[in-house]
């Protein structure tokens, strides 16, 4: 319950065997000897200022549901804006946009039995608005809604790049396989040379030259448990 000028918002579970750092080497003791992954690709951040208030928000939301009989405040205060960054900082306006289940809304008038669905919102407005690039990496590429966008956007703008980080081998039965239908989508619906070009789809590994222990060099898959994109580094 601890106040903090700061939120980390960590992407990874805090488990043993999702430990990793920016090498991603393909053996390291501190992700433990039961890792049942290789490398783990990750994106986490540190907020500071207002966002940190809706941030919380959004754990007082799901604590609620979890503890009804221990409830924190729905609306807690937010936290001044920061007019100056420190060390590894760098001052933006932060929106933060949620998914939330209908269970959440419930209460809301008129009723909303969809939910809450801001990211999906925020990812389609931000790839209608693309202009040179849009970067996703992301540990399952599987939305339709998704996929028929960046096929629009495509078409839209003939000068518009689409990059896809992606699993070579999503851990989940059947996932595989609509990736690739999806990928197959958007690269069918490019007729010619130059517009397969403005395309790529790449994923992650990890070489390692033979040693003592390993008389052949080894190629290892990084796992990508990140959902992150960039439009325009804007």
């Amino acid at each position: 319950r601890r106040r903090s000028r700061r939120e980390s918002v960590p992407s990874s579970p805090l488990e043993q065997d999702y430990y990793d750092s920016l090498r991603h080497a393909i053996y390291d003791p501190r992700r433990g000897k039961e890792s049942k992954k290789g490398p783990i690709h990750d994106v986490s951040v540190g907020v500071r200022g207002p966002a940190v208030g809706h941030l919380q928000e959004l754990f007082n939301n799901h604590w609620n549901l979890a503890a009804p009989d221990d409830k924190l405040p729905v609306t807690p205060a937010l936290p001044p804006a920061v007019n100056q960054a420190d060390a590894d900082e760098f001052l933006t306006t932060a929106q933060v946009v949620r998914t939330l289940d209908s269970m959440f809304t419930e209460g809301e008038t008129p009723p909303n039995a969809n939910g809450e669905q801001g990211v999906l919102e925020a990812y389609l407005r931000a790839i209608h608005f693309a202009e040179r690039f849009v970067y996703i990496e992301n540990q399952y590429f599987n939305n339709d809604i998704i996929t028929q966008a960046l096929i629009d956007a495509l078409a839209a703008r003939p000068k518009l790049v689409v990059i896809l980080f992606l699993n070579s081998a999503p851990d989940m039965p059947l996932y595989l396989v609509w990736q690739q239908k999806a990928i197959d989508k958007i690269a069918g619906s490019l007729k010619d040379a130059a517009a397969k070009a403005r395309f790529g789809v790449f994923s992650a590994w990890i070489h390692a030259p033979s040693d003592s222990e390993h008389s052949k060099p080894r190629l290892v898959d990084n796992y990508l448990h990140t959902k992150s994109a960039l439009i325009d580094n804007r």
